[in-house]
C-alpha cells in the first residue's frame, strides 16, 4: 500500500462529550474526502455506539459515506482487529478483508466509540474467563510478570497477552489502533471524554473515556493529533437567540471551570509554527448560525498543519 497523494496519511483521536459535534465531524471529513478527490474517494464509518445516523443520511445517500454497525458483534477480539484492518462488506453482502481497490477509493475511515469498543472487548474477555476458555501459552516467551495466555475469538487466536484483565485490554487495543493506522489514508477515532483523578479522587486531568482508568493519559500517544470537541457555549445569534457554539480545541487548555485540570493532547504542530500565533480553538460553525458559514473543519485543520495561519485566527 503506498501513500494516496490526494489525502493525507495521518491519524486523529477526536474527544468530546455527548452531543459535542462529533457525528459532525464525521460528515465534514467524508466532504473534505469527496472534495480533495474529485468525487473519487469516500469515507467509512465503523461504529459501536448505539445513537442513529440521522445526521450523517445525507451523505449516506449520495454514497460519499458508508456506515457499518458493529454494536453487538459476537466475536469482538475478531471484529475489531477485522475493522481495523478494514474489512466491509462486499457486493455480495460477504464480510471481506480490503483489496487494493478498497485503498484507492476510500480516503478515510472513522471507527466511533473507543469507549463501546473497549467495553465489547472487556465483555468478551469476561466471557472467555467465565467459560474456562484463558490458557497458559507454555510456548510463548513471557515479557510479563506472569506468563502470557492465550485464547481463540471467532477463528483469530490472541495470543502473548498478560494475564491482567486491563492489562490484555492494553495490549489489543493499542494494537487495533496500530494496525488502523496502517491505511493511506486519514483514520480517526472517536471517544467520550474522561476525568483523570489523584488518590483523594480529585480530577488532575481529562482524557479519552476508556475501559481501564490507567489507559486514559496514555491512548492519545497512540495517535498522530488529539482535539477535543465542546458545545457547552452559549452564544447570541444575529436573531437575537441563543445556541451552542461547537468548538474544536487543537492546543493544549485546561478546563474552563477547573483552571488546574488540562486536556491531554493537541495537534502536533510543525517547528516552524510559533505555538503563540495559534488559537486555543477554532469555531465549527458550517451553518452559519452565528453569522457567516465557517470552513469544513478538516480544511481549516490541514491548513494550519501546513502552517496557514490566517485562515484560522479568530
Amino acid at each position: 500500500m503506498s501513500e494516496n497523494p490526494v489525502i493525507p496519511q495521518t491519524s486523529f483521536l477526536v474527544c468530546g462529550p455527548h452531543s459535542s459535534g462529533k457525528t459532525l465531524l464525521a460528515a465534514q471529513l467524508a466532504d473534505y474526502v469527496e472534495k480533495r478527490s474529485g468525487g473519487k474517494m469516500i469515507t467509512r464509518l465503523y461504529t459501536a455506539d448505539k445513537g442513529g445516523f440521522d445526521n450523517l443520511q445525507s451523505r449516506i445517500d449520495k454514497s460519499t459515506l458508508q456506515v457499518h454497525n458493529a454494536v453487538g458483534c459476537e466475536h469482538p477480539f475478531e471484529h475489531l482487529e477485522q475493522c481495523a484492518k478494514g474489512w466491509w462488506n462486499d457486493e455480495k453482502g460477504e464480510w471481506k478483508p480490503p483489496t487494493q481497490k478498497t485503498w484507492e477509493t476510500v480516503g478515510a475511515r472513522v471507527i466511533e466509540g473507543l469507549l463501546s469498543f473497549s467495553t465489547a472487548l472487556k465483555q468478551g474477555l469476561t466471557d472467555q474467563v467465565e467459560s474456562g476458555r484463558i490458557h497458559v501459552d507454555p510456548e510463548a516467551a513471557s515479557k510479563y510478570d506472569r506468563p502470557p495466555v492465550y485464547f481463540d475469538d471467532g477463528n483469530t487466536h490472541v495470543r502473548g497477552l498478560p494475564t491482567g484483565k486491563y492489562g490484555t485490554l492494553y495490549t489489543r487495543l493499542e494494537h487495533f489502533c496500530s494496525l488502523s493506522m496502517g491505511f493511506p489514508g486519514i483514520t480517526v477515532w472517536t471517544s467520550q471524554e474522561k476525568e483523570v483523578e489523584d488518590s483523594r479522587n480529585n480530577p488532575i486531568a481529562i482524557g479519552p473515556a476508556v475501559e481501564g482508568l490507567k489507559l486514559i493519559p496514555i491512548v492519545p500517544s497512540w495517535f498522530r493529533h488529539t482535539v477535543y470537541l465542546d458545545s457547552s457555549n452559549k452564544k447570541r445569534t444575529p436573531a437575537g437567540g441563543a445556541e451552542d457554539e461547537y468548538r474544536v480545541y487543537i492546543k493544549s487548555h485546561n478546563h474552563p471551570q477547573m483552571p488546574t485540570v488540562g486536556y491531554i493532547g493537541k495537534l502536533r504542530l510543525g517547528d516552524e509554527i510559533n505555538p503563540s500565533e495559534v488559537p486555543r480553538y477554532v469555531v465549527n460553525d458550517p451553518m452559519g448560525v452565528f453569522g457567516k458559514p465557517t470552513p469544513n473543519v478538516f480544511d481549516t485543520i490541514f491548513n494550519l498543519l501546513q502552517g496557514q495561519l490566517p485562515a484560522v485566527k479568530k
